[in-house]
Parts: C-alpha cells; structure tokens; sequence
C-alpha cells in the first residue's frame, strides 16, 4: 500500500512538473521577447511545478464531475460590490488563470466574521464540554438502553455578521457560491465568511 502511494506520488510530481515545464516555457517566451534574453524553459518550469505544489496538497484532485461551491483565498481588490480574490489551487494541476476569481456581492449575499474567542472563555468551554461527555459515558454505562443526546463540541471563534464594506484587503475569506464555481472566473456569492485580519507588528528600526 505504501509503495503504491508513493508511485501515485511520483506520477503526481511528474505531472505537475510538465505543467509548470508549460507555463514556464509561455512566462519565458514572454520574458525574452521584452527583454532580448533567451528563455531557460527547465528552470521556469522546475520553479512553477514547485510554486503550484506548495500551494495544494500532493496528490489531491477532484474526481471528474464533482462540483465544487465552496473556495477560500485572500482578498487583493474590493472594487464597488466585486471582490478580487487570491484563491487557494483546488488541486495541483488546475488551470492557473482560475487562481483569481472576481466575486460580486449583492442583497442576497449573506457575510460574517470570524473572530477568536478570549482564550479563558474557550477554555472553560473545552471543560464543560468533557465534563458533559464524561458524565454521558457514566450514565450509558450504569443505563445503556438511555437515549444520549448528542454534546457539540466548543468552537474557538466568535461569529457575528458583517457588510460588504466591513471586508478587508489581506483578509482570508470562505466563498459559498449556488452553483459550480470549479471553472468559474467570476460568479455570486451566496455566503462569505471572513476571518479576522490580524495586526502586522512593525518591528522599530534599529
């Protein structure tokens, strides 16, 4: 079973270098023709099967067919009620120019933030929650016929809802669309879910 993960692997890797081998070979053509300079094909494909590797899991892919309506990113660009979006590749070998998606907000577009908890609150949370799940066990095992009513587990973030103007560029956001947005370079949100941007520490200079 392990050698025929790390075959698949290695398909994989071969793939995604043959594609980046294309993408490097189209960025290079496009270098030296601005610039004069010959292209060196192997190591703008080596350097682009690399970039899309560390950006998605190897091996991942979507079997044909699968729909897809959820993506996440980084915001880049709010322009009116379209948002300019960095996503993450949903697969290695998926199309590079699907990358950035424009996604349009509108009255029906539900958004919310995503806020982390005060660390002592979410701790308490964590302790009722084993609490609850010990005295669960205690009672099945002195009555196992007893209904159990299922304990949700505590979760670390605070959500509130927000609008569009609320969003942030730099912001890591969940994008939920009503239809397949796998191919889709522009489409509606039905749902964004934003995450708190976190303040960049300016470190003073020396």
């Amino acid at each position: 079973m392990l050698q025929k993960t790390k075959i698949i692997a290695i398909i994989v890797l071969v793939l995604v270098f043959l594609v980046g081998m294309f993408i490097g070979t189209k960025l290079s053509r496009k270098v030296a023709t601005t610039s004069g300079n010959q292209p060196d094909t192997f190591q703008a494909g080596w350097d682009a099967a690399k970039a899309r590797l560390s950006q998605s899991p190897l091996g991942m892919s979507i079997p044909a067919g699968r729909e897809i309506k959820d993506i996440s990113g980084t915001i880049q660009k709010i322009n009116g009620n379209q948002l300019t979006v960095k996503i993450n590749p949903l697969e290695p070998l998926a199309d590079p120019t699907l990358d950035t998606r424009v996604v349009t907000v509108d009255s029906n577009t539900k958004i919310t933030l995503s806020t982390p908890k005060d660390p002592t609150e979410f701790q308490k949370e964590v302790q009722d929650f084993q609490d609850k799940v010990k005295q669960q066990q205690q009672e099945t095992q002195t009555n196992p016929s007893a209904p159990q009513t299922p304990i949700t587990p505590p979760i670390s973030y605070n959500k509130k809802n927000i609008g569009l103007l609320d969003l942030k560029i730099n912001q890591q956001v969940e994008i939920t669309a009503s239809a397949d947005i796998k191919d889709a370079k522009e489409f509606t949100a039905t749902q964004i879910d934003a995450q708190e941007v976190t303040p960049t520490t300016t470190v003073p200079a020396a």
